[in-house]
């Protein structure tokens, strides 16, 4: 009876028959207002998931295996722009990620009640990690790095050195960011990661000097981004790196 008058109520009760490609459409439609950042993180994992089960595969039969293989299949070694796989193995990070992405889309249609229970719950989110010596960069190759021909892909360079930031975070990097006085990038608690206060990026006289020119030439506003500005809009980014810090056919 219980059920009839939610059905009556107009409160239908969650189903597992549903297409799991149609809940997880769902799941991307719900982060249409967050940040940037958060979209991206989301977007391209559970589109790939929904990519491999295809559009018929239902909720109920969503298994373990289907994530694992998916993981597998499509992601165990990096791709060439062109698509091509090459012999190198994906990250820790970037296989963690992914399928973090897919069970926090599966948790959240449970938790809005579109489905009873989540299919992949006992997915196990691969460990992370750290790189260790492979992430430092000694003074010999980086003496390298300052050889690049490409002033615009240098600047980005010298400024990720300088301030130890990660590619993801210096993307965002943005003229009203910018402090002249402080010499440092602010940025809001919302933007900030964690939320809870203000991240501030201290900068190097040749960050800072870097920041000036590119401040200058790229006046404040959302669509004029100090450090990404000089590279081009045209040039693609992937979440963790710029496409160009390699030739045409890099991962």
């Amino acid at each position: 009876m219980e059920v009839y008058y939610s059905v009556m109520a107009g409160r239908l009760p969650p189903r597992q028959d549903q297409c799991a490609a149609t809940i997880l459409c769902r799941f991307l439609q719900s982060h249409q207002s967050s940040p940037a950042s958060t979209r991206e993180f989301y977007s391209r994992p559970v589109r790939s998931f929904i990519d491999y089960i295809g559009p018929a595969l239902r909720v109920s039969d969503v298994q373990v295996y289907h994530v694992e293989n998916w993981l597998n299949d499509r992601h165990a070694y990096k791709r060439f722009k062109s698509g091509k796989l090459t012999d190198k193995p994906t990250s820790s990070t970037y296989r963690h990620n992914l399928v973090r992405a897919v069970k926090s889309a599966f948790q959240w249609a449970e938790d809005k009640g579109y489905i009873r229970q989540s299919p992949v719950r006992k997915v196990k989110v691969p460990r992370q990690y750290a790189r260790g010596d492979d992430a430092y960069l000694d003074p010999e190759h980086w003496a390298k790095v300052l050889t690049c021909d490409d002033e615009s892909l240098l600047d980005l360079l010298i400024v990720m050195y300088e301030t130890g930031c990660r590619p993801q975070e210096v993307r965002r990097v943005e003229s009203r960011h910018f402090d002249r006085a402080a010499k440092c990038w602010e940025f809001a608690i919302e933007e900030s990661k964690g939320k809870k206060e203000k991240r501030v990026v201290l900068l190097s006289d040749r960050a800072f000097e870097i920041c000036q020119r590119l401040a200058l030439k790229h006046p404040e506003g959302r669509s004029s981004k100090t450090i990404e500005a000089s590279l081009g809009r045209q040039r693609d980014w992937t979440p963790n790196v710029p496409s160009c810090l390699g030739n045409s056919d890099s991962a």
